[in-house]
């Protein structure tokens, strides 16, 4: 016999070993572990009334409900309140200008259609500016 070949049987036995040691050690993981001693039985629980009524389920959600609003105006509400703001003076702007656009196009840049869309747009706007002014000096007064 050659030193090569006696090398292969060698490296053949180690491994058909090898294979057999990794079988062997995933049998011995099976094997169930002696079971503890029992414990002592707990005390049997009250006994509980045999169904909550649809009204009892009910006021339990609207309690619930009642109790996470405080947590998402804090949470959520108020730090998204200046984004909210701010999106929607935007979109209000946008769609001031797009309608004023389109009555222009309409008439040809002249009409009292086109003076009186502007004339209620400057209203509301300053309609609208004077109701935050007027809360935001509000919000100021108490804090």
């Amino acid at each position: 016999m050659s030193a090569s070949k006696h090398r292969r049987s060698i490296l053949l036995l180690l491994q058909i070993t090898a294979v057999i040691v990794c079988l062997s050690l995933s049998a011995l993981s099976q094997v169930p572990a002696p079971a503890p001693a029992p414990a002592p039985s707990p005390a049997p629980a009250p006994a509980r009334p045999a169904r909550n009524t649809v009204s009892d389920v009910y006021r339990g959600l609207i309690d619930r409900v009642g109790d996470l609003i405080p947590l998402l105006q804090n949470e959520i509400e108020g730090p998204l309140m200046p984004w909210l703001e701010k999106l929607s003076w935007t979109l209000a702007m946008l769609v001031i200008m797009f309608g004023f656009a389109r009555l222009w196009r309409e008439n040809s840049g002249a009409g009292v259609d086109l003076l009186r869309c502007g004339s209620r747009n400057t209203h509301e706007t300053m309609e609208d500016t004077g109701q935050i002014l007027r809360r935001d000096a509000a919000a100021s007064v108490t804090h």
